[in-house]
C-alpha cells in the first residue's frame, strides 16, 4: 500500500515522501502513529499543490535574494552621508486605554461550603473575560476598535472567476489571502465559525475522499483558526502579528465584593474581573473581512 510520509524515519524515507509499505505496516503502526497517511487520489493532489506553493516560496525567496545581492553590488559607502527619506509613510493617531470586565454573583454560603470553589472561580473567571476580550478586539465599537470593525470589506477587484464559475468557500478565502498581500501584509490566520470549518473539513471531491485528509486546514499556507466569536457564515483573514497589537495597560484583576448593590440584604458575593487593554491596528488593509454569501456572488460577478 502507498503511503504519505508526515516525518522523516530512518530507512523507509523523507517527509512527504510517498512509500510503498505491507498493508499490516501501514494500517496497524504508520497511519495509527501519525507517522503517515493513506495516499489517496485526493490526498496526492493535496500533497502536490502543498509542494507546488513550497516549491513557488522557495522560488521567490532566491529571486528575492538574488535581486538583493544584485542591487548590494552597486552600493557604494559614503560616510557621513545624509539618509536618503523613505517612502514608509506613519500617521499619527491616538488609541485609548480601555476596561473590559465581566461579572457573576454568587452566594457566601457557596464560598464557605464549597471546597475550591474560590480557587475555581479565580480561574474560570479570567477564561470568560478572555471570550468577551475576544469579542471586543474583534469587533469592538467603543474605546476599542476591533480589527473586524476597521477591516476592509472583501473585494473581487484583483481576481474575478466569472459568472459561469461556481466559487466555493476555498475560493473566497484564497482571494482574501491575496487582498491582504495587496496592502503589503501577509496573513497568518484566517478565523471562521467552527461550523464553517467543519464544513472545509467534510469536503469530498468526487470519488469520496476527503480534500483535507489530513486534517491540516490551511489555505496558500495560512493555518485556518476556529472562533466562536465569528458568526456562521463569516470570515475575518489578517496579519495578525505585524496589522494590529494588543497593549496590556493592567492584566487581569479578580475582585470579590460584598457591599454591591443589595447584596449585603441578600447574602450575596459580587466577583469582578477585569483588565485595562488597547489595540493599535497600523493598517485597515492587513485584515479582509466579509460573508462567504456576498463574497462569492462577487466572485462570480
Amino acid at each position: 500500500m502507498e503511503i504519505i510520509l508526515k516525518q522523516d524515519i530512518k530507512s523507509l524515507g523523507e517527509k512527504d515522501d510517498i512509500v510503498n509499505v505491507k498493508p499490516g505496516y501501514g494500517r496497524n503502526y504508520l497511519i495509527p502513529q501519525g507517522f503517515g497517511q493513506l495516499a489517496t487520489v485526493s490526498a496526492k493532489k493535496v500533497l502536490a499543490e502543498n509542494l507546488k506553493q513550497a516549491a513557488f516560496k522557495q522560488d521567490k525567496i532566491k529571486k528575492d535574494a538574488e535581486g538583493i545581492a544584485e542591487r548590494l553590488t552597486s552600493v557604494k559607502l559614503s560616510i557621513g552621508a545624509k539618509a536618503g527619506e523613505s517612502s514608509f509613510g506613519i500617521k499619527q493617531d491616538t488609541v485609548l486605554v480601555a476596561t473590559v470586565a465581566t461579572f457573576l454573583t454568587i452566594s457566601k454560603e457557596m464560598l464557605s461550603d464549597v471546597d475550591g470553589i474560590t480557587s475555581y472561580i479565580a480561574n474560570r473567571a479570567p477564561a470568560k473575560l478572555r471570550e468577551k476580550e475576544s469579542q471586543e478586539l474583534l469587533f469592538g465599537t467603543g474605546d476599542i476598535k476591533g480589527v473586524a470593525t476597521t477591516a476592509l470589506p472583501f473585494s473581487a477587484t484583483t481576481i474575478a472567476l466569472g459568472s459561469g464559475s461556481t466559487p466555493n468557500e476555498y475560493d473566497v478565502l484564497r482571494v482574501a489571502v491575496d487582498l491582504v498581500s495587496k496592502s503589503n501584509y501577509s496573513a497568518t490566520a484566517i478565523l471562521m465559525n467552527g461550523t464553517d470549518k467543519a464544513k472545509l473539513e467534510l469536503a469530498k471531491d468526487n470519488t469520496g475522499a476527503y480534500l483535507f485528509p489530513s486534517g491540516n486546514m490551511s489555505v496558500a499556507g495560512v493555518p485556518i483558526v476556529e472562533s466562536n466569536s465569528i458568526a456562521l457564515s463569516e470570515f475575518l483573514v489578517g496579519d495578525f502579528r505585524m496589522g494590529a497589537e494588543i497593549k496590556e495597560r493592567q492584566g487581569v484583576t479578580v475582585e470579590f465584593f460584598n457591599q454591591d448593590a443589595d447584596n449585603a440584604q441578600k447574602g450575596l458575593v459580587t466577583v469582578s474581573v477585569s483588565e485595562r487593554i488597547a489595540l493599535p491596528v497600523y493598517h485597515n488593509g492587513a485584515f479582509v473581512t466579509g460573508t462567504f454569501t456576498t463574497a462569492k456572488a462577487k466572485l462570480k460577478a
